[in-house]
């Protein structure tokens, strides 16, 4: 798991726009039984297990109960517990972390219901400490949909899943017929990007190139805490590192060490006026829609956002979930703002009000601010004294990148 003693970015009334869809309220908290005794034949080898935070942190519908849960708590606990039951100790694998381990397990878990009956699912590898796969398979188990209200039914399921997984003889055998002088190893060492799995990403997004030496503005919440974030241009996929990063502003920018020759400027003095015409460009709804760039038109309808938010603007051009992180650009090509949000419409709908159009960007001038204070180079200029909204959304579309986080 990533290191959850990371500040992370605040939970506004308003939806991050990253491709994530989770439903209902209900928490899926059971008291935690006591960690079963050491197997009599438990090996002697110290096991890292990651778990993704994405599915840590993860809620699940089921449909049949009409609730959803979060069972990402009760599946940790039960790694932990199988764990120690079969090797000699087990702990979850944090990024920081000193403490010695001679093994790896990275686990993948999906869980799905289907009639009356919830199932979970976890693909998994086991790694030695210099990152060599040593055994991989997958295992699963179900459960009557309608005992998940049950105290311990999560934690009970995780279990026997994770059992299953430990005391696989094939596992094991490998396990044996490694050399007795495990190799030790510290996850802060370890090259975790190995335990991704990239089989689908975690959240999407949107960025664009800021200067000519590949680097890549976009929203923190699209990248922060990724192992691997890729960036996608013309169907191809380019991994990327993260340089800079602010979790109060939303913003990060990223470096793909590839060259670009196309850039989309902040505007001098990033002054802009109610009502002027903007353009929004994203790579909207992930594995929905086709993986090309979406264009949409608006106006800045207000200098502020919400209530007690600083720095922000609201505009009409519609986006979607995928859509943040990207530009938000005059008619006349320059970059007024970085797109972070867009309003929640299930509290309010709930209160009769149905919002339209009601998104938000993060102001060009804190961009700016952001980037001389890491020392990254973008391109500037003045507002084109003649407006062309054909052309500046043609030089939008050619600067911008879907990203993609995988963990």
């Amino acid at each position: 798991m990533l290191n959850k003693n990371r500040a992370r970015p605040a939970r506004l009334i308003y939806g991050f726009l990253i491709t994530l869809v989770f439903a209902g309220a209900a928490n899926a908290g059971a008291a935690r039984p006591d960690a079963a005794k050491k197997a009599k034949n438990a090996v002697d080898r110290t096991l890292a297990i990651y778990i993704p935070e994405s599915e840590s942190d993860s809620r699940i519908f089921i449909p049949q109960l009409g609730a959803s849960f979060a069972p990402g708590k009760a599946l940790e606990d039960a790694a932990v517990d199988a764990g120690n039951f079969y090797f000699k100790s087990a702990t979850l694998f944090d990024v920081k972390s000193e403490t010695p381990f001679n093994l790896v397990l990275a686990t993948h878990s999906k869980w799905g219901t289907k009639e009356r009956v919830s199932t979970l699912t976890i693909k998994y590898k086991l790694l030695d400490a210099k990152g060599a796969t040593v055994f991989e398979s997958e295992k699963k188990d179900d459960i009557d949909s309608m005992k998940l209200f049950q105290g311990n039914a999560f934690y009970s399921l995780s279990l026997s899943v994770m059992k299953d997984i430990l005391s696989d003889d094939d596992l094991l055998g490998k396990v044996a017929g490694a050399s007795s002088d495990a190799a030790n190893a510290t996850a802060a060492a370890f090259d975790y990007k190995v335990l991704v799995s990239r089989e689908k990403a975690t959240k999407s997004g949107t960025g664009f190139y800021i200067n000519g030496s590949g680097q890549v503005l976009t929203a923190a919440h699209v990248v922060h805490d990724c192992p691997v974030i890729a960036v996608k241009v013309d169907g191809k996929a380019t991994d990327a590192k993260l340089v800079a990063e602010s979790l109060l502003l939303d913003l990060a920018v990223i470096d793909t060490s590839i060259p670009s020759l196309h850039s989309i400027p902040l505007r001098i003095g990033t002054t802009y006026n109610l009502g002027e015409g903007v353009t929004n460009v994203g790579f909207p709804l992930d594995g929905v829609l086709a993986g090309s760039p979406n264009v949409t038109r608006g106006n800045i309808s207000s200098r502020a956002a919400l209530a007690g938010s600083l720095g922000q603007f609201q505009f009409s051009a519609p986006v979607q979930p995928g859509s943040s992180g990207g530009p938000v650009v005059s008619d006349t090509g320059e970059l007024l703002g970085v797109t972070v949000g867009t309003l929640s419409f299930a509290g309010l709908i709930q209160r009769g009000i149905l919002p339209q159009n009601v998104n938000f960007a993060l102001d060009a001038r804190y961009a700016a601010k952001f980037l001389e204070r890491n020392k990254i180079t973008y391109v500037s200029g003045p507002p084109n004294p003649k407006s062309d909204a054909h052309g500046a959304t043609e030089a939008a579309l050619a600067a911008v990148v879907q990203l993609a986080c995988y963990q």
